[in-house]
Parts: structure tokens; C-alpha cells; sequence
């Protein structure tokens, strides 16, 4: 039996329609023709190839139109910090106490050359003291030619390097970081 949602009266199943009110139990079906869908579907890519024609001349006009500031493009450069001197330390004042003193321009002939390399991609920093924890100086990408300038430290497990970049940052990198370079600044 099929209670009618509207009067309440009582029906046969089979029946489509409230014998007593007339009100349907199902929903005539409604269902869109091909060519009405068709023709929206149609519509819609038409005005989005409009939009897309108008974005394109809007911008074109943009560009070229005198006066008006152009885009300009994000520098990629790594930016610098300035050098700061390394904090003293127990094996730092030890190193400076038994290096060479120098004065007046150096002999690079003789200078041992390396590249930051083995990063994949990501580069390495110049550190003040040698120790990961230490404050970084400068950031270098992989290729960047670096100097050595000191005798190597050997802290934490790694071996750190006394390298400067050509800028004149002098500080620490792990030899980890470092590939033979065969050429110089």
C-alpha cells in the first residue's frame, strides 16, 4: 500500500497516482535533447576561446604600450653577507698561532684550487668557524671555485677546509662538499 505524501490517502502499489487527490509518486523523468547539450557544450568552448584571445591581445597591448613599466625579471644571484671574523676558538687560535704570517699580495701559482660539487644541486655554505652549527657567510652554488687558504680542521667526524671565494669570504667548507678544480679564479 502507498500512502499519499499529500492527502494521506491509501493506495493501491501498482498505482502511479493518488486515486484520491491526483497527485503523482514519481517524478516524470526530464531529460535534456542531444542537440540543446550540443549546443551548450559548443557555447561555452566558444566563449572560452573568446576569453583566451581577449587575455592574449590585452596582454600584448600591455607589453608593448610606451609609458607603462615593464616586468622585470627576479635576480637569481646568491645575495652575501659581510665576511665576519671567525669567533676565537681553542683550535682557531691554534691554527692562526702556527700559520705563516703574510703581508702584501699573494702568489696564487702555487695556490690550491677547489669547486663546491657532491651537493646535488643545493651548494654550500662558507661557515665562520669549522663546525655545521656555525653561523654561514656566504651560501655558493655547485661550480663555484674556491681557494684554500688554510690548513684543513678535522672536527665532529668531517674534515672541514679553510677555503675563500673570490669576493674575498673566508671561512669553512667540508671537504665533503669539494672537488679538485683544474683551473683558478
Amino acid at each position: 500500500m502507498i500512502v499519499c505524501p499529500g492527502c494521506g490517502g491509501r493506495n493501491a502499489p501498482e498505482t502511479v497516482s493518488c486515486e484520491w487527490c491526483g497527485r503523482p509518486f514519481v517524478a516524470p523523468r526530464r531529460e535534456i535533447p542531444f542537440a540543446v547539450m550540443l549546443l551548450g557544450v559548443g557555447a561555452i568552448i566558444l566563449l572560452l576561446a573568446l576569453l583566451g584571445i581577449g587575455a592574449l591581445l590585452f596582454n600584448e597591448r600591455s607589453v608593448s604600450s610606451p609609458g607603462r613599466p615593464t616586468a622585470t625579471a627576479i635576480p637569481t644571484e646568491v645575495v652575501e653577507r659581510p665576511a665576519v671574523q671567525p669567533e676565537a676558538t681553542e683550535e682557531l687560535a691554534t691554527l692562526e698561532a702556527t700559520a705563516p704570517a703574510t703581508s702584501g699580495p699573494t702568489d696564487t701559482s702555487n695556490s690550491e684550487f677547489v669547486r663546491i660539487g657532491s651537493t646535488g644541486g643545493l651548494g654550500a655554505f662558507i661557515r665562520r668557524d669549522p663546525r655545521a652549527a656555525a653561523p654561514g657567510i656566504v651560501a655558493r652554488r655547485d661550480g663555484t671555485i674556491l681557494k684554500i687558504v688554510g690548513p684543513d680542521v678535522d672536527t665532529e667526524g668531517r674534515t672541514w677546509r679553510h677555503v675563500q671565494d673570490q669576493q674575498g669570504n673566508d671561512g669553512w667548507t667540508p671537504r665533503d662538499f669539494l672537488l679538485p678544480s683544474e683551473s683558478g679564479f
